[in-house]
């Protein structure tokens, strides 16, 4: 994986509690891996302030995985 893997399962870890989600399927969409929507909406703000960056809005059959975010932070953050 990318160079913010560790840090998106830091904020996941940190919203969700430790070990409530499932993070070994890096391309798995996160509400399907154990995050509610209210989950998955405070992980992309909480990485939007840590990163300064705006993570675009999904659509319900696109949504991010811990993947995604990866790349996506990967081609934005400098």
């Amino acid at each position: 994986m990318g160079s913010y893997t560790e840090e998106i399962i830091g904020v996941i870890n940190e919203t969700c509690g430790e070990g409530t989600c499932d993070l070994s399927k890096k391309d798995t969409p996160l509400v399907e891996i154990g995050l509610d929507s209210l989950d998955y909406v405070t992980v992309v703000m909480a990485l939007e302030d840590k990163f300064d960056v705006e993570i675009p809005q999904t659509s319900d059959n696109d949504l991010w995985s811990i993947a995604d975010l990866d790349k996506f932070l990967a081609s934005k953050v400098h």
